[in-house]
């Protein structure tokens, strides 16, 4: 028995092996405009919005429900640490901002906190039932320590208005705000390192999935990607001129980012990558309303939020000729098979462990080799694109690809074969 691999279920593919999703809209049950959705499990969620917008789901999404505050102004982004301690953040553009919080699951919402000098802060996050960041207009970041009594401004390089936020624990996390500011602490906020994005454009969004990997969107479909920590950023080819609200990464491979112009309320976004962002497609909206917000709740379903109470979910199945395909539980594999243009080799760690991966040709020559080390347990794929190492494009015929995984345990190898065809 193969005891280190099992399929990955959280991609769709189409016939043309793009990674993409099962698109449907929900009725919200309100006009309001939708700013953020999160998910506390694969059950719980809450969408935030205008007008102190709070809408509760305990069923996966199924049927949500209105969660009353005391505040009726905007609420930009909501997070919480664990199922019970949660925090909301706005404001109401005269010069005050606010920080909600929920101590009972989400149940009831007041305000802890209000700014003056602040038009509104547009992102949070709870590191722990303790810490918390927010960020917002005029060049705010202000940090808790002591889950919301008091709050401390923390000092800022400059006065941007900063929109996105993302920690990876209480000391190390990123700042992105307008004219391509990135801003980076080590230490909880201590000081700030001025990052060199390479763009000018807004940036609205930060996604960082482990201390080395980030990625970054904002306005005229700008797309940035890190691999060091912020070190260096290189754009990536989005294939949108649109501006992108919102990203979010399932793993290191599988991404979303929405957005859409909000001033026309016609021009929805939506984009996905399943290689880590070196090929971004675009997913058709089934609405032409302006989108501000993803979060997946597993690796199988994610709910995007938008203008006009508009709420969305996103079914990540292997989809081929619109019938579901089940793949056999653990094995390595990939999908499609036979392939055209690409194919996604899956497979599973149980342990962090550097993977070896090789394809050889019909009469065994080797034509490509992909080599990572210390890769994260969990969830992981390889796309090939059908391509040797030469650059040259693959012809048809039977490929096989072996696979090695080595960790401080043991060594595992499997071998396995595909068909590319034309």
């Amino acid at each position: 028995m193969i005891r280190h691999f099992c399929c990955i279920f959280l991609c769709l593919f189409s016939l043309k092996s793009i990674a993409q999703g099962n698109i449907s809209i929900i009725n919200s049950g309100t006009k309001e405009h939708f700013r953020s959705v999160f998910f506390v499990d694969s059950k719980i969620g809450f969408i935030v919005g205008n007008n102190g917008t709070i809408l509760n789901t305990i069923d996966a999404g199924k049927t949500w429900n209105a969660v009353s505050s005391d505040f009726k102004d905007f609420l930009y982004d909501i997070d919480f640490h664990g199922k019970n301690v949660g925090y909301t953040v706005g404001g109401d553009f005269e010069n005050e901002a606010v920080i909600l919080k929920s101590s009972d699951g989400g149940k009831s919402w007041k305000i802890i906190h209000k700014i003056d000098s602040v038009n509104a802060l547009l992102s949070v996050q709870a590191i722990n039932e303790k810490v918390v960041y927010t960020v917002g207009y005029n060049g705010a970041i202000l940090k808790t320590l002591n889950g919301g009594i008091t709050w401390n401004k923390l000092q800022s390089p400059n006065k941007e208005r900063f929109q996105g936020l993302s920690f990876v624990n209480e000391q190390t996390g990123c700042v992105v705000g307008t004219k391509g500011t990135i801003l980076f602490t080590k230490d909880g906020g201590k000081s700030w390192q001025i990052q060199n994005s390479g763009i000018k454009e807004h940036l609205e969004s930060v996604h960082f999935l482990n201390n080395k990997i980030g990625y970054a969107t904002g306005n005229n479909g700008v797309i940035i990607a890190t691999k060091d920590g912020g070190k260096t950023w290189v754009r990536q080819k989005s294939y949108t001129s649109e501006p992108l609200h919102a990203v979010k990464f399932i793993n290191e491979n599988v991404g979303w980012a929405v957005g859409g112009y909000l001033c026309n309320g016609k021009i929805p976004t939506i984009v996905h990558t399943s290689n880590g962002g070196e090929t971004w497609r675009s997913n058709e909206s089934p609405i032409l309303i302006p989108l501000n917000g993803i979060f997946f709740n597993n690796e199988q379903q994610g709910f995007i939020v938008g203008l006009q109470g508009t709420l969305m979910k996103v079914d990540l199945l292997n989809v081929v000729n619109n019938q579901s395909v089940k793949v056999k539980k653990n094995e390595v594999s990939n999908f499609p098979n036979p392939f055209t243009e690409e194919t996604t080799i899956r497979y599973y760690l149980e342990e962090n462990s550097d993977v070896d991966l090789k394809i050889f040709n019909m009469i065994g020559e080797e034509v490509l080799s992909f080599h990572l080390k210390d890769q994260d347990k969990g969830y992981r794929q390889i796309v090939w694109d059908g391509k040797l190492k030469n650059g040259k494009q693959a012809p048809t015929g039977l490929y096989y690809y072996k696979i090695k995984v080595k960790n401080g345990k043991e060594e595992i190898e499997e071998t396995r074969r595909m068909v590319m065809v034309k």
